[in-house]
């Protein structure tokens, strides 16, 4: 990911945690994590009740976990435990495989 895709993509997560900060919204990163090789630090991925997400984590080959994992933290915080296979994490962008915990 370039410098200017990963700032626009910050505030495009910004922009959609104000819009929904009143409505209340859930935010998922990573606790933990093993495998993946290198990845950037600080991702976050934000999402609402109905569905709305913004913002990405690890290029988007957790979002099987971490998109409903971020819709339901949006009404109670949650831990779900992720991984990814060779084939779809290098298809991500990603190094190798790897597994996470996600908050």
């Amino acid at each position: 990911m370039t410098a200017a895709r990963s700032s626009a993509d910050r505030r495009e997560l910004g922009a959609a945690l104000q819009r929904w900060a009143a409505s209340g919204v859930g935010v998922v990163r990573v606790l933990d994590r093993h495998g993946f090789g290198t990845v950037e630090s600080g991702q976050l991925l934000a999402g609402i009740g109905d569905g709305s997400t913004a913002g990405l984590i690890y290029l988007g080959a957790l979002d099987n976990v971490a998109v409903p994992l971020a819709i339901k933290a949006s009404a109670a915080p949650a831990v779900e435990s992720a991984h990814v296979a060779e084939a779809p994490a290098v298809a991500a962008g990603l190094a190798c495989s790897g597994g996470a915990q996600l908050l």
